[in-house]
C-alpha cells in the first residue's frame, strides 16, 4: 500500500511539472505573437524623425520648457542622428510643452550647442517629425517661430492643438518676438541712448499686448486645449504683471483643462501670484536709516502722494546711471511724488560712500541681511535696479527697472 501512494505522489508531481512548463511555453508564444492580445497600452513616447542631410555628428535632445523663458529646461532625453533619422523615447507625466533641439559640437570648445529649437507638446504617443527642407537650410533660418512652419510634427492630441496654436498665432507671435529682438539690438547699438530706447520698447509693449490678446482669444475659444493651460500658466508665473482680475481670469480659463496635473498647478500659481499682483496695497518691511535707526518704509507712504522705491546698490552700473532719472521726475512731479532709495548692499560702508558720491536728497534706507529677506521677497528683487511705484492710495501700480517705465505711468496719471 505503500508503495502504491509513492508511486502516485511520483506520477502527480510528474504530472504537475509538465504542465506548469506547457503554460509556460503557451504564455511565451502569446507574449512573442503580436496577433494573440491587443496592444499593450503606451507607456511612454516616441518622436521618430527624418531630416535629409541631418548629420551622424548632431545630438537631438527633448526638454522641457517649465522653469520659463530663458532657462534651459530638464533634458528629458536624447540621442545620436543616425542615416539623417533619429529615435527619442521617454515618458511625461502629463502633456508637456518641450523644446526639440539639434545640437551641433563646436570643434574649438569640444561642446555641442543647438542649431535649431522647435517647440512641441508632448503627450505619452508615437509621434513624427518630417522636414521641409534639408537640415542644412533648416538650420539657416534665423529665428524658431520660422523653423517650426518648415517641419511637421504630427502625433496625438497635444500635438494636434499645439499645430493649430502654432499656425493660428503666427503673425502675432512673429511680431512680438521681432520687436522684442530689435529693442535688444538698438539698446547696444546706441548705448542706452534714451529716446531711441524708449522708441523702440513701446513697439515691443505694443506688439506684447497684442500677442497677449490674441492669446486670450485662443484660449477663450479653445479651453479645453492642453496648450492654452500651458500658455495661461505661463503667465500665472509672473510677478507684479498683471492685476487680480487678470489673474482670476487667467486660471478661470485652465480650469477646462482635463489634464488634472495642469489645473492642480495653476492653482498653485495662482495662489503665488496674487500675492505679487499690480493695484494691491504695498508690503511693509524695515530698513536702517543713515544714523542706524530701524525705519518702517510706511513711515515715507504719504495719503495723496505717489512714493517711488528704487532698490539699488553702489557696484551696479545701470542703477547709479537710473539716479539722476529719479531725481528729474521727483523735481517734475514734486510735491505729488516723493521718493526713497534703498540699498541692497552687503557692506554698509560701501552704500554710505556711494551715498556721499551720488549727493541724493531725499530718504535714504538700507537693508541689512536680516532686513533684506523679508523685502527682496515682498518685491521679487531678483535684479536691480527695481523700481516700485506706489500710487496716492498706497497700492503698487508699476513695478519695472527702466525709469521711463516709470515716467510714462506719472505722465498718464499726473497730467
Amino acid at each position: 500500500m505503500h508503495d502504491k501512494l509513492l508511486f502516485i505522489k511520483i506520477d502527480f508531481e510528474i504530472l504537475f511539472i509538465k504542465t506548469m512548463n506547457l503554460l509556460k511555453t503557451i504564455l511565451a508564444g502569446c507574449v512573442a505573437s503580436c496577433g494573440m492580445f491587443p496592444a499593450m497600452a503606451q507607456t511612454g513616447f516616441t518622436l521618430k524623425g527624418t531630416i535629409e542631410g541631418l548629420p551622424d555628428s548632431v545630438k537631438v535632445a527633448l526638454v522641457t520648457t517649465d522653469i520659463g523663458e530663458g532657462g534651459n529646461g530638464k533634458l528629458l532625453c536624447e540621442t545620436v542622428v543616425a542615416e539623417q533619422s533619429f529615435e527619442l523615447c521617454g515618458e511625461v507625466q502629463s502633456p508637456q510643452l518641450c523644446k526639440l533641439q539639434f545640437r551641433r559640437l563646436n570643434p574649438k570648445t569640444k561642446r555641442h550647442f543647438a542649431t535649431v529649437s522647435l517647440r512641441l507638446m508632448v503627450e505619452n504617443v508615437p509621434m513624427t517629425l518630417t522636414s521641409s527642407v534639408p537640415y542644412d537650410s533648416l538650420r539657416k533660418v534665423s529665428y524658431s517661430f520660422d523653423q517650426e512652419r518648415l517641419v511637421h510634427l504630427r502625433g496625438g492630441q497635444a500635438l494636434s492643438q499645439w499645430n493649430e496654436y502654432r499656425s493660428e498665432l503666427y503673425e502675432p507671435l512673429k511680431c512680438a518676438r521681432l520687436a522684442g529682438y530689435k529693442s535688444a539690438e538698438k539698446y547696444f547699438e546706441t548705448s542706452d541712448n534714451e529716446d531711441t530706447v524708449q522708441k523702440y520698447d513701446a513697439i515691443k509693449k505694443k506688439a506684447e499686448v497684442e500677442l497677449l490678446a490674441a492669446r486670450l482669444r485662443f484660449v477663450e475659444q479653445n479651453p479645453g486645449y492642453y496648450i492654452s493651460a500651458c500658455l495661461m500658466n505661463e503667465y500665472l508665473g509672473t510677478f507684479y504683471t498683471y492685476t487680480t482680475a487678470e489673474l482670476n481670469k487667467m486660471a478661470e480659463f485652465v480650469q477646462a483643462c482635463p489634464d488634472t496635473a495642469a489645473v492642480n498647478r495653476s492653482r498653485k500659481l495662482l495662489d503665488r501670484a496674487l500675492r505679487y499682483a499690480l493695484a494691491e496695497p504695498y508690503k511693509d518691511f524695515d530698513a536702517t536709516t543713515p544714523d542706524g535707526k530701524v525705519q518702517k518704509l510706511s513711515s515715507c507712504v504719504i495719503p495723496g502722494h505717489y512714493l517711488l522705491v528704487d532698490f539699488w546698490a553702489s557696484w551696479c552700473g545701470p542703477c547709479r546711471a537710473a539716479i539722476p532719472k529719479v531725481q528729474k521726475l521727483r523735481e517734475q512731479y514734486a510735491g505729488r511724488l516723493d521718493v526713497c532709495s534703498v540699498s541692497v548692499d552687503e557692506k554698509e560702508g560701501r552704500w554710505r560712500k556711494a551715498m556721499g558720491e551720488e549727493k541724493m536728497a531725499w530718504t535714504q534706507l538700507w537693508l541689512n541681511k536680516e532686513q533684506a529677506d523679508k523685502a527682496c521677497t515682498d518685491y521679487v528683487v531678483q535684479s536691480i535696479p527695481r523700481l516700485v511705484l506706489i500710487d496716492d492710495g498706497g497700492k503698487v501700480v508699476c513695478v519695472t527697472f527702466k525709469p521711463a517705465d516709470i515716467e510714462k505711468y506719472l505722465k498718464q496719471h499726473l497730467e
